[in-house]
């Protein structure tokens, strides 16, 4: 029996209250691997210059929202308008939700720290900020 099989049995089973029954679902998905699936999609920003995030405010100061999508939950970021527009509604429910104030805040001012490159790829000649301290490069100490 599948994971989703064995919710299904246990939302239309009738010996649990629906407090228990919610508990329970809670649960196996709290304990359950994430079932992301790696994606290999084109990007279609040519760069990105501003990321915009969603953030909760509280006394103990502030944090990126978060809300599930695909059985992962995944943060409200976004770095164009049409996944900003998408997040709005999201934000409204959150806020009604916990009773709590959420802001929408736009970071401009981008650095390059570090880049990733496949095992095996060549050098192409862009240098990071940690190859450059690695070779004592201006940021070098």
């Amino acid at each position: 029996m599948n994971l989703i099989h064995l919710k299904e049995k246990i939302v239309i089973g009738e010996r649990l209250t629906p407090a228990e029954r919610n508990f329970v679902l809670d649960c196996i998905n709290a304990s359950s691997p994430p079932q992301g699936v790696l994606a290999k999609s084109a990007n279609f920003l040519a760069r990105i210059d501003s990321i915009w995030a969603f953030l909760s405010v509280d006394e103990g100061g502030e944090g990126v929202c978060a809300m599930p999508i695909g059985g992962m939950t995944v943060p409200m970021i976004a770095a164009d308008e049409r996944r900003l527009v998408s997040l709005r509604p999201a934000a409204t429910i959150i806020a009604n939700m916990f009773k709590k104030p959420v802001r929408l805040v736009r970071f401009k001012d981008r650095e390059e720290l570090e880049i990733f490159r496949p095992e095996g790829e060549g050098d192409d000649g862009v240098r990071t900020g940690r190859d450059q301290a690695d070779q004592g490069g201006a940021n070098g100490r």
